[in-house]
């Protein structure tokens, strides 16, 4: 669960001062499990989702997730908390092209430290899940845009998070494959975890559970 607190982000100082998000509050019910931000370009839509992430730290306020102040945490404890409860996904895959897609699945596995047999049976596992057990030893740059946001999804969601952070995660994608995308977010959302997701495509936000649209750094809905 998520619930943000008079939230701020300034960058830079006197003349060059910007005000990425200006005194922000919300907070998710338990229904919600699938929410969208939406708004234009330089709304604060990535600096929300970046400090939700724990990439970011907020110049004020607070930032709880699963009743954790993530804000309050040290660089090292964000981090810790950042590999075991949050996944991301993002517009650009950021995938390993030379890697398999078995072997971009595990990577998450293999980080934290998970041996060979372990990690790959969850990473089949979630291979599985994702409709590529076909192309499981395929190396990621033969792919799809649609395969290949597939695997990211996979690889976000083999280390179990809380909460799934898709950051226009269907912004390189032709529309079929984009729904696709959309509906196996819907579906992660309606197996328990937190989607959160950062969209300008409003048709993409409606399948959310709640929708947040920033304007100026500011809720405006």
């Amino acid at each position: 669960m998520i619930k943000i607190e008079n939230l701020s982000k300034v960058y830079g100082e006197g003349e060059n001062k910007v005000i990425a998000l200006d005194n922000i509050s919300f907070e998710q019910k338990e229904q919600e499990k699938f929410i969208a931000i939406i708004g234009k370009s330089g709304s604060g839509k990535s600096t929300l989702l970046n400090i939700i992430g724990a990439l970011e730290k907020a110049t004020f306020g607070d930032v709880q997730i699963d009743s954790v102040n993530i804000l309050a945490l040290n660089e090292k404890e964000r981090a810790v908390f950042r590999s075991k409860k949050i996944g991301y996904i993002f517009q650009a895959f950021y995938l390993e092209s030379e890697f398999s897609v078995l072997e971009n699945v595990e990577l998450p596995l293999l980080i934290a430290g998970v041996n060979k047999k372990d990690r790959e049976i969850k990473a089949k596992e979630y291979i599985t899940k994702l409709g590529l057990e076909s192309k499981i030893y395929e190396k990621v740059k033969n792919l799809s845009g649609g395969q290949k946001q597939r695997v990211a999804i996979a690889r976000a969601l083999v280390k179990e998070p809380s909460v799934l952070l898709a950051d226009e995660p269907t912004g390189n994608l032709d529309s079929t494959n984009g729904q696709e995308v959309m509906q196996i977010l819907k579906k992660i959302a309606e197996s328990g975890r937190t989607v959160l997701l950062v969209t300008h495509n409003i048709q993409d936000a409606q399948i959310a559970d709640k929708i947040i649209e920033l304007q100026d750094g500011k809720i405006s809905n």
